[in-house]
C-alpha cells in the first residue's frame, strides 16, 4: 500500500487522449467520455489505492511511451541588439521640471510605444528572419501500449503482490480496505469492472464497421501529423473528447510550425437525424417561492393561492451543518453494523436526485427547497384542477392541453407535463421576481376576467370550458383584484397590463353598470358580526369592498402625479375611480379624501394645454363625469369639489363653436360642465356661479338658441342647470351660503324669455321628449318661485306663460310629447310582468324618461294654480285626464313597483320617475271636481305605500292633506260620531309630527349609558334629495343617491296611520317629543283616540275603493291594538301625566274602546269571509302573521314571544277579564305558531283562562281550521289542555273559545277518526291515557263532550253544539275501540253515554 503522499494525483499515461480538441461542445449529444476517462473518473472518486508495485508500472509504460512531454524549443530573435545598461539622462523641458506623464496609458502601452519608435528609428531588415523548422515528433520503434495496457499492467503486478503475502497480510489489507471504503467496494469494483468489458465489446464493435465518411479526428490527406496523434481512436459523431490538456495546447505567441501550418480542422458531417429535438421543453429550473406569513386579523387581505410544495426547513445553515455532522456520525460507526443493514453511498443510481443532491451539493440536506428543480416531475394528480388557460386566458380541454406543442409557449412556466396554466400556476406566477413572467400572466388574468364577468352576467359565449368556475365567480374575481392591485404601481408593460386585469375586474365585470345612475352598485353590504361585536363579516363583502382602499387610491395618485404609465392605461384608472365611485357612498368620500388624487385629476385630464400641442393630450369628459359622481355621492364629496371646480370655467367661457377643441369634444365637455354644476345646485352649493359667469352664461345662451346648436343632451343640460339654479332663487335662505343668488338676479338674466324660446327648437320627436321634460320642469320651478317671489303670487308670469302653454297643450308640440310618453310607457309595462334580468339598462331608461315626461308635465299644470286653494272654472291648460288616472292605476299595481325593495341596486334609480309621476297625479286628482274625499284618501293611502327614500317631501305634503281632510265633515259624511273633545284638541292635526317625525333630519343618539347623564345629542341622518331639488330638501339633502342597505323599501307600510302608537311606546327616547310645535296641547289618550280613527277611515276608504290589497291585514290591526294595551306597561296606576292630570289607563276610555272594536270586528272568524271554514290554510297567505306584523315595530333583536309574554303578564295584572284585552290574547294560538305561545297560556298562566270568555266567532284570525288543525302534538299542551278542562289549574270553569280549542284537541289525540297520524301502538296508548284522565277527573259534561265530539277537515267547520252529535257509526267504532283495551267501569261509562246521547 502506498502512503497518502506516494499516491500520484493524476496519471500522466492517458493525457494523451485529450490532445485534440473538437468544436463541437455546442451540442451536448454529441459529447461523451472515454472509457479510460471513465475509469480515471471512477478511480478519482473512490480513492483507488496504489502500491509501490503500480508506481513502478507506470513509470515503465511512461518511459517506453515514444512522445516526448515537451516538443522544441525555439529561441526567438530579439528585434535589435542589446543595450549596455547607462546612466538616466536628464529630461530636459522649459519649466525646468520633469514633463508629467498622464496617467491614462498604462506602463505597458508607453513601454510598447517607446519600443516602436526605436524600430521605427533602425534600419529595416534586408529579408524576413530565418525561421528554423522543427522536427515532427517521432514515434518510438514500439506501438504505443493500448488504452488499457497500464490497467493491465497494473493488475498484473498487483496479483503477483497479493500472491507473494501471507494470509494474516491478505486479512489485514481487506480490514484496512473495507474501515477505509466500506464493505461495499469490492462489489462497486465489481459493477465497474463489468461495465468496462461491456463497454470494450460495444467499441470493438463499432471499431469494426465501415465509416461513411472521414471521421472528424482524421487528419487531411498530405498533412503531416505526429505519429502520438495517430494512435488516437477515432471519435465519433457522436462522441466528443474533453477540452485539451494545457501541456498539449499551442500558445497564441508561440511561431507556427510548418506540421501545425500543414494541418486542417474539419468538423463532423452532422445529419438532421443526428440532433434529437426534444417533444415539450422542461419546466425551467428555478428556486419555488416559500409561502408568505398569514395576514394579521386586522390587515385587510385576499388569498390569491395557496403553498402546495414540501414544508420548508427553517434554517438552511442549520440543517446543513446537522447534515454534515450526522454524516461524519455515521461514517464513524459504519464498522461497527453488519454488512446488510450499512447502505452504500456509491449504490445509488447514477443520475438520481439523491447522486445528483451528493455528488454536486453535499452541504444541503435532503428535501430543501433550493433543489426542488432536480427532483422528478410529480404524477398528475387526478383531483387537482383539470382547468387550464393559453396566453390569451381562454380555456384549455383536457385533450387539447395534452397535445398541445411546447413551441406555443404554454409548457415553460406550468406546473406539470401539460400545455396551458392552471389558476394556482397564474396566481403563482403574478408573484413572480421576473417581470416578464408576471406580464404574460397578467394578460391571461384579463382574458379570464373578462370571461369571468361574462358568465356573471349570464353570457353563454363565456360559458364553454368554463364550467368549472360556475358559482365561484365572485370570489375569483376577489383574487384577481388583489393579484393586480399588488403591481398597478409598476411601470412599463407589467404596470399597464396589471391597469388591464383591474379594469376587466372593476370595470369590466359588468360594463353596462356604468350607465346606471343615482344609486350605490353595492349589492350585498356587510353584515354584522356574529358575535355583536359590530365588526363587519368579511367573507361575504363582495370583491370591490375587500379592496384596501388607502393603499390601492393613493397608488393611483402617484401614477396620476408621474403619468408614467401609457394614456390608454391612464384613462383605465380614471375608468376605474368612475366605477368604484358609483360603488358605493364611503368609497367616493374616501377618494375625494385621498391627498393630491383630485388635483392629479385636474392636472392630468382637465387641465391641459390650451392650445394643445402636438404632444399634449385632449381634456377629457370622463374625468368630468368622474367629478359628477363623486359629488352626487354625498354633500361632504360635492364641499371638496368646488374649490377645484373653478378649472371648469375655460369650458364655458367659449361655446363649442369658438373653442380650440373639436366640435363634439367641446360640446360633450360643456355639457358635463353643466351638469356638475346642477348637481352642486341640488345641495344648494355653488349657485353663485351663476352671477360668475353671467357673461359667458349670456353667450351659452345665445348659441343654444342659435341654428348652429343641434345637441339635444348640451339643450338638456342648459335647461336643467337653469331650473336647479331658479330653485335656489326661490328661497336663498336655503343655500349654503345663504343668497349666493337672488331671485332679482333671476329674472334680470332673462332666462323666463329663454325657456319657451328654446321649446320652439323642439320636435315630437323622442330624441327631444328628454329636452322636454326638463323645459317643463324649468317653466314649473320659475312659477313656483314666482309664487313666492312674484308680485301678487306670480300673478303676471303664469298670465305669460300660459299664452304659449294653453294653444300648445291643446293642439301642438306639447300634446304629441304627451300622448307619444302616455303609449309608449304603457307599452313598455305591458311588456315585462316585473323585473326582468335579462332587459338591457337602455330599456329601463326608456321606462323613466316616459314617466318623467308625463311627471313634469303634471308639475307644469299644477305649477300655473294661484298660491291658495282655489277652484278654477276650467284647468290652466289640457292634459289627458282619463288617461293619466287609469295609467297610475297600472303603475301601482304593477309588479315592477310593488317588488321595488326586492329588486337589485341597479334597478331602483328607474322607479323614482314613475313615483314623482303618480304622486304629481295624486296632487292633479285633488283638483279635479269629480273625485270624492273618500277616493282621495284612498289614492293618497295607496300611494304613500310606494314611496321610496328621497319622497320625504312629496310625504310631508300628502300627509298634511290627509289630517286636514279627515275632519269632523268627513265624518258626519261617513257616518261616524267622535266626542267633541277630540276637535276640540286639534283633531287629526295633532298626528302630523309622529306621522312625519321619520321623514325628518335629526334623530336622536342612542341613551347615555350607566351613570353619564349627558343630553343625548342630535346626529344627522342620511337624507336622499328628490328627483328635482325643492327649496325645502336644498339644505337637508346629504346625497343624491339611492342607499344600496339591506334595509331599503318603502318609507310607509300599509299600517302606517298607527306610527304614533310607536312614538308613544318609546317616549322616552322618540326624538319626535323634543321637536313638537309650541301650540301642540294633547295628551295620551288625544293621540291614541286620534290614531285609531284615522286608521278606520284610511282603512274603510281603501276597501270602499277596491283596492283592498293595500289595506291593513288582520295581523297589523291585531298587533297595533295589542300596542294599546302595552301603554300601561309599566305604568304606575293613578300616576300624574304631562300635564298633571290624574291618568287613566287609555284602553278604558269608551271612544279608544269603541274604536278598537270597530277595527277589529271585520276582522273576526265570524265577519271573515272565510273565518268558519275547517281548512287550515287561510285563502289569503300572510294575513294572519302577527310575527311578520310585529318584526317592522320590535326589530330583529327582539321576537315577538317576548311580548306576547309581556302582554300576558299586563292582562294578568290590570285587565280585570276586559273583553278586548282577553280576544287580543287568542290569535297566536293557532297552529302554524310554535307550541311555545300555546304552552305559556295554557300551562303558565293557565289561571287567567276562566277569564277569557271571548266567543267562537269574535276570535280574530282568518279561519277557524287554523287553529283546530293540525292537532296539538306537544304533550305538554296536551296536558295543560287537559288540566284547563278538568278546572285542576283555573280559577273558574273555561268556556267559549278556550273551552272548544281543549276539548278538540283532546279528543283529537283520543280517538282514532280524529287523528291524522296512521294507527300505532304510541297513539293508541296515548289515546287510552287520556280518555282514562278525562273519565276519571272530569265531570259528566267534560267526559260528555270530550266522548261525543267530532269535527270536519273542510268545508264550513262545525260549531257547539252540533259537534257534540255524534253519528250512530262513529259511537260503534268508538265503543269497539274502548272494548278492545278497556274493562270495567271505563267501558260502562263511555258505554252509558254514548246510548244516552242516542
Amino acid at each position: 500500500m502506498l502512503s497518502e503522499r506516494d499516491k500520484p494525483t493524476t496519471p500522466c499515461a492517458p493525457v494523451v487522449v485529450f490532445s485534440l480538441s473538437l468544436h463541437v461542445h455546442h451540442c451536448p449529444a454529441l459529447y461523451r467520455p472515454t472509457a479510460c476517462a471513465d475509469e480515471l473518473l471512477s478511480r478519482s472518486r473512490l480513492q483507488s489505492f496504489w502500491t509501490n508495485s503500480t508506481h513502478a508500472a507506470i513509470a515503465k509504460a511512461m518511459s517506453e511511451h515514444t512522445k516526448p512531454l515537451i516538443g522544441s524549443v525555439l529561441e526567438r530573435k530579439t528585434g535589435s541588439a542589446a543595450v549596455p545598461p547607462s546612466a538616466p539622462k536628464a529630461i530636459a523641458s522649459k519649466s525646468g521640471f520633469p514633463t508629467a506623464q498622464h496617467r491614462s496609458k498604462s506602463v505597458f502601452a508607453r513601454n510598447r510605444e517607446v519600443a516602436q519608435k526605436a524600430v521605427a528609428g533602425s534600419s529595416r531588415l534586408a529579408g524576413p528572419p530565418t525561421i528554423q523548422p522543427i522536427r515532427p515528433l517521432q514515434p518510438s520503434s514500439s506501438e504505443a501500449p493500448a488504452t488499457d495496457d497500464w490497467r493491465t499492467q497494473v493488475s498484473e503486478e498487483n496479483e503477483r503482490h497479493v500472491a507473494a503475502m501471507t494470509e494474516e497480510e491478505r486479512e489485514e489489507e481487506r480490514r484496512d480496505i473495507e474501515a477505509r471504503f466500506g464493505k461495499g467496494v469490492g462489489e462497486v469494483l465489481r459493477r465497474a469492472r463489468e461495465a468496462r468489458e461491456k463497454q470494450k465489446k460495444v467499441d470493438s464493435a463499432e471499431a469494426g464497421k465501415p465509416a461513411s465518411g472521414a471521421p472528424v479526428g482524421d487528419p487531411a490527406p498530405g498533412s503531416s501529423v505526429s505519429p502520438a496523434l495517430r494512435i488516437l481512436p477515432t471519435v465519433r459523431d457522436t462522441q466528443r473528447p474533453p477540452s485539451p490538456s494545457p501541456i498539449l495546447s499551442s500558445s497564441s505567441t508561440r511561431p507556427s510550425s510548418p506540421a501545425r501550418a500543414s494541418r486542417k480542422l474539419r468538423f463532423a458531417d452532422v445529419t438532421p437525424s443526428d440532433v434529437y429535438v426534444y417533444e415539450s421543453a422542461p419546466p425551467s429550473p428555478r428556486r419555488k417561492p416559500l409561502a408568505l406569513p398569514p395576514p394579521s386579523e386586522d390587515e385587510p387581505a385576499v388569498s390569491i393561492g395557496q403553498w402546495k410544495g414540501p414544508a420548508p426547513t427553517s434554517s438552511r445553515s442549520h440543517d446543513s451543518t446537522e447534515a454534515q455532522s450526522n454524516s461524519v456520525a455515521a461514517k464513524e460507526d459504519v464498522s461497527s453494523l453488519p454488512s446488510s443493514s450499512v447502505p452504500f453511498d456509491g449504490a445509488l443510481e447514477e443520475g438520481t436526485p439523491e447522486d445528483i443532491r451528493r455528488r454536486f451539493f453535499p452541504s444541503l440536506p435532503a428535501g430543501d427547497p433550493s433543489l426542488a428543480w432536480i427532483e422528478s416531475a410529480p404524477p398528475p394528480d387526478p383531483s387537482g384542477p383539470k382547468l387550464r388557460f393559453d396566453l390569451h386566458g381562454a380555456p384549455i380541454s383536457p385533450e387539447l392541453s395534452a397535445k398541445l406543442p411546447a413551441h406555443l409557449g404554454l409548457h415553460h412556466h406550468s406546473e406539470g407535463a401539460r400545455a396551458g396554466y392552471t389558476l394556482d400556476d397564474i396566481f403563482l406566477l403574478v408573484r413572480s421576481t421576473v417581470p416578464a413572467q408576471r406580464t404574460v400572466m397578467f394578460g391571461i388574468l384579463a382574458g379570464i376576467a373578462r370571461r369571468l364577468g361574462g358568465m356573471r352576467r349570464g353570457d353563454w359565449k363565456y360559458m364553454e370550458g368554463m364550467e368549472e368556475l360556475l358559482g365561484s365567480e365572485e370570489d375569483l374575481r376577489k383574487r384577481i383584484i388583489a393579484a393586480g392591485a399588488g403591481s398597478m404601481g409598476e411601470r412599463g408593460s407589467l404596470g399597464s397590463n396589471a391597469v388591464d386585469v383591474l379594469w376587466e375586474a372593476i370595470v369590466g365585470w359588468d360594463e353596462e353598470l356604468t350607465r346606471v345612475d343615482g344609486v350605490e352598485l353595492q349589492e350585498a353590504p356587510p353584515d354584522p358580526a356574529p358575535d355583536g361585536g359590530g365588526e363587519e363579516n368579511t367573507s361575504k363583502r363582495d370583491a370591490i369592498s375587500t379592496i384596501p382602499l388607502q393603499f390601492f387610491l393613493s397608488q393611483i395618485a402617484t401614477s396620476f402625479g408621474s403619468a408614467d404609465l401609457p394614456h390608454r392605461s391612464l384613462l383605465q384608472l380614471l375608468a376605474i375611480l368612475q366605477r368604484l365611485a358609483m360603488h358605493s357612498n364611503a368609497i367616493a368620500d374616501a377618494i375625494t379624501s385621498t391627498p393630491s388624487l383630485v388635483t392629479n385629476i385636474f392636472r392630468l385630464f382637465i387641465l391641459t394645454p390650451i392650445p394643445p400641442t402636438n404632444n399634449s393630450t385632449l381634456p377629457s369628459p370622463a374625468a368630468i363625469h368622474l367629478l359628477l359622481t363623486l359629488a352626487s355621492a354625498s354633500r361632504t364629496s360635492a364641499s371638496k369639489l368646488l374649490d377645484p371646480a373653478d378649472a371648469l370655467l375655460r369650458f364655458l367661457t367659449s361655446p363649442p363653436p369658438s373653442s380650440t377643441y373639436p366640435l363634439p369634444l367641446a360640446t360633450s365637455l360643456l355639457t358635463k360642465t353643466l351638469r356638475l354644476y346642477a348637481t352642486f345646485a341640488s345641495y344648494g352649493l355653488y349657485s353663485h356661479i351663476a352671477t360668475t359667469a353671467a357673461e359667458p352664461l349670456a353667450r351659452l345662451s345665445s348659441y343654444i338658441l342659435s341654428l348652429e346648436c343641434n345637441s339635444r343632451r348640451l339643450i338638456s343640460a342648459y335647461i336643467s342647470v337653469l331650473g336647479s339654479w331658479i330653485t335656489c332663487a326661490s328661497d336663498p335662505h336655503q343655500t349654503s351660503p345663504p343668497h349666493e343668488i337672488l331671485w332679482s338676479q333671476v329674472v334680470s338674466w332673462g332666462w323666463a324669455s329663454d325657456l319657451p324660446a328654446i321649446g320652439l327648437k323642439l320636435t315630437a320627436e323622442p330624441a327631444d321628449w328628454g329636452s322636454w321634460a326638463a323645459l317643463w320642469n324649468a317653466e314649473a320651478a320659475w312659477l313656483e318661485g314666482a309664487r313666492h317671489n312674484g308680485v301678487r303670487g306670480g300673478a303676471g308670469e303664469r298670465e305669460a306663460l300660459l299664452t304659449r302653454l294653453e294653444p300648445a297643450f291643446s293642439r301642438g308640440t306639447d300634446k304629441e310629447v304627451v300622448s307619444g310618453a302616455i303609449a309608449a310607457l304603457k307599452r313598455s309595462l305591458d311588456s315585462i310582468s316585473g323585473y326582468d334580468g335579462s332587459k338591457r339598462v337602455q330599456f329601463y331608461n326608456e321606462i323613466a324618461e316616459n314617466a318623467f315626461v308625463l311627471s313634469a308635465a303634471i308639475r307644469l299644470w299644477l305649477a300655473c294654480f294661484p298660491p291658495v286653494n282655489e277652484a278654477l272654472a276650467e284647468p290652466p291648460f289640457q292634459l289627458p285626464f282619463s288617461l293619466l288616472g287609469m295609467l297610475t292605476i297600472f303603475i301601482i299595481s304593477h309588479r315592477l313597483l310593488a317588488d321595488a325593495p326586492r329588486l337589485p341596486p341597479r334597478a331602483r334609480p328607474f322607479l323614482r320617475p314613475l313615483i314623482s309621476f303618480i304622486t304629481n297625479y295624486v296632487r292633479l286628482s285633488r283638483r279635479l271636481p269629480t273625485i270624492t274625499d273618500s277616493f282621495w284618501l284612498a289614492q293618497v293611502s295607496v300611494v304613500l305605500l310606494r314611496l321610496l327614500p328621497g319622497d320625504e317631501d312629496v310625504a310631508q305634503g300628502l300627509l298634511g292633506a290627509v289630517v286636514e281632510l279627515v275632519n269632523e265633515e268627513y265624518l258626519d259624511a261617513a257616518g261616524w260620531s267622535m266626542p267633541p273633545e277630540v276637535w276640540s284638541r286639534g283633531g287629526l292635526r295633532i298626528l302630523k309630527p309622529f306621522l312625519t317625525s321619520g321623514l325628518m333630519s335629526l334623530e336622536k343618539k342612542a341613551e347615555p349609558q350607566g351613570d353619564e347623564e349627558d343630553e343625548a345629542e342630535e346626529a344627522p341622518r342620511i337624507r336622499v334629495a328628490p328627483l328635482l331639488p325643492t327649496p325645502s330638501s336644498l339644505k337637508l339633502a346629504t346625497t343624491l343617491r339611492l342607499p344600496a342597505t339591506r334595509t331599503f323599501g318603502f318609507l310607509f307600510s300599509s299600517d302606517w296611520p298607527f306610527l304614533p302608537l310607536d312614538h308613544l311606546l318609546r317616549s322616552g327616547t322618540s326624538p319626535v317629543w323634543q321637536h313638537l310645535p309650541s301650540d301642540w296641547d294633547a295628551n295620551e289618550t288625544d293621540v291614541v283616540r286620534a290614531s285609531l280613527l284615522l286608521a278606520r277611515a284610511v282603512r274603510e276608504a281603501v276597501l270602499a275603493n277596491g283596492v283592498p290589497e293595500f289595506a291593513m291585514s288582520r295581523a297589523e290591526i291585531a298587533f297595533n291594538c295589542m300596542k294599546v294595551f302595552m301603554l300601561e306597561h309599566g305604568q304606575a296606576q293613578g300616576a300624574p301625566s304631562a300635564n298633571d292630570e290624574e291618568r287613566s289607563e287609555v284602553f278604558r276610555d269608551s271612544a279608544v274602546n269603541a274604536l278598537m272594536e270597530a277595527l277589529l270586528l271585520p276582522c273576526t272568524l265570524g265577519a271573515s269571509p272565510d273565518g268558519l271554514s275547517a281548512s287550515a290554510a287561510p285563502r289569503v297567505a300572510g294575513q294572519d302573521d302577527i310575527e311578520a306584523a310585529a318584526a317592522r315595530f320590535l326589530g330583529a333583536g327582539t321576537p315577538f314571544f317576548q311580548f306576547y309574554t309581556d302582554f300576558v303578564a299586563l292582562y294578568d295584572a290590570v285587565s280585570f277579564a276586559h273583553p278586548l284585552f282577553g280576544a287580543l290574547l287568542l290569535p297566536p294560538l293557532a297552529q302554524r305558531y310554535a307550541a311555545d305561545y300555546r304552552k305559556l297560556l295554557y300551562a303558565e298562566t293557565a289561571h287567567v283562562l276562566g277569564t277569557v270568555r271571548t266567543p267562537i266567532e269574535r276570535v280574530v284570525g282568518a279561519s277557524a281550521g287554523a287553529f283546530l288543525w293540525p292537532a296539538e302534538q306537544s304533550p305538554d299542551v296536551v296536558a295543560a289542555l287537559l288540566s284547563a278542562l278538568v278546572g285542576r289549574r283555573t280559577r273558574a270553569p273555561i268556556e267559549g273559545f278556550v273551552r272548544w280549542m281543549a276539548v278538540h284537541h283532546l279528543a283529537a289525540n283520543i280517538w282514532p277518526d280524529l287523528r291524522e297520524d296512521p294507527p300505532s301502538v304510541a297513539a293508541d296508548e296515548r289515546g287510552r291515557k287520556l280518555i282514562e284522565a278525562v273519565v276519571h277527573q272530569g265531570q259528566h259534561v267534560d267526559v260528555r263532550e270530550v266522548v261525543l265530539y267530532w269535527q270536519r277537515r273542510s268545508e264550513r267547520v262545525v260549531l257547539p253544539p252540533a259537534c257534540f252529535d255524534l253519528e250512530p257509526k262513529l259511537k260503534r267504532s268508538r265503543l269497539d275501540w274502548v272494548k278492545f283495551w278497556a274493562k270495567g267501569d271505563l267501558v260502562e261509562r263511555i258505554e252509558g253515554l254514548l246510548k244516552e246521547s242516542d
